[in-house]
């Protein structure tokens, strides 16, 4: 579960670092009538300004007004809100500009004297930072408790210069680069901590899961930490216990062992501390009265 629930935080998480201008729109995607636009934010203007003049919108100012909403609205979509959050975040933007970007956001999310527009999506974006987080650890722990404890973990990532430091301190060098959890340098933990955010978090949902493995399970990827990979051998690249599978990397079938530990030594750890975990829980239920014996051919087999 722990493995599904990063790459399912990863990918919304990627979903909302996007700029909503970026998105593209497709013949399917429905624009809203421009009557129904909202006036907030600079969607809807009836009189646009031009060289000083102010002058009627034409057809075509209407439709490219039409479409950067249609943008927006999408962009939102994708991130599991609603356009009527949008709109909220519209109508509630601070009226004095000094506020808008910084009232009610998450410091590293912070633009001072933000548009009405730019701080609705400021405010979209941390919503669904936090819901991402939120679904990523009810997933992990099952429980509404643990998907509770998700937000605030983010939250404070996203809030909290200290929390960011000191979670980024305990993270294995070997761990930090591209292919493990992508942080960046410590200048920008400090000073644009959203980009170290999402491999924050995943560090912490992956600590979590290791805690619900048992306290052996937590000492071991104590360990890992110590030693910045697993170095356990065998470990499978895809196992099951009870019918709930582990797979290390599925785009990575072709790639050996030793390849694995170097490129994505976070993933290759997770796969080894599942893999001992799920070893003594086969040792816990059957004690000395069977073994547990490998075959690698393909993924490799586990059978008794």
């Amino acid at each position: 579960m722990v493995a599904e629930a990063v790459e399912q935080f990863h990918a919304a998480a990627g979903a909302c670092l996007v700029e909503p201008e970026a998105v593209t729109l497709c013949d399917e995607d429905g624009l809203v009538p421009w009557d129904e636009l909202p006036t907030a934010g600079h969607f809807k203007v009836a009189r646009p300004c031009e060289g000083g003049f102010k002058r009627y919108a034409t057809p075509d100012d209407k439709l490219q007004q039409q479409r950067d909403y249609a943008k927006h609205a999408k962009w939102v979509s994708g991130l599991g809100l609603s356009e009527q959050d949008f709109r909220h975040c519209l109508q509630s933007a601070p009226a004095v500009q000094y506020d808008r970007g910084c009232e009610n956001i998450a410091t590293c999310l912070r633009e001072r004297g933000a548009s009405v527009r730019r701080h609705a999506v400021l405010k979209c974006r941390e919503a669904a930072l936090k819901k991402a987080a939120s679904d990523a650890g009810g997933l992990v722990c099952g429980d509404a408790a643990g998907a509770a404890k998700a937000v605030s973990a983010i939250g404070a990532f996203l809030s909290d210069v200290a929390a960011r430091r000191e979670a980024f301190a305990e993270v294995p060098a070997a761990w930090k680069k591209q292919g493990g959890l992508d942080l960046p340098d410590g200048y920008w933990v400090m000073s644009e901590g959203v980009r170290c955010v999402p491999g924050l978090f995943e560090q912490w949902l992956r600590e979590v899961g290791a805690l619900l493995l048992g306290s052996t399970g937590a000492q071991f990827w104590k360990e890992l930490h110590a030693t910045s990979f697993a170095t356990l051998d065998p470990v499978l690249r895809e196992f099951s216990l009870d019918g709930m599978p582990c797979k290390v990397l599925r785009q990575r079938a072709h790639l050996s062992h030793k390849r694995i530990q170097e490129r994505f030594p976070v993933a290759w750890a997770w796969c080894a501390l599942t893999w001992q975990s799920a070893c003594a829980e086969v040792e816990a239920r059957f004690g000395s009265a069977c073994k547990i014996r490998l075959g690698f051919e393909g993924a490799g087999r586990v059978s008794l």
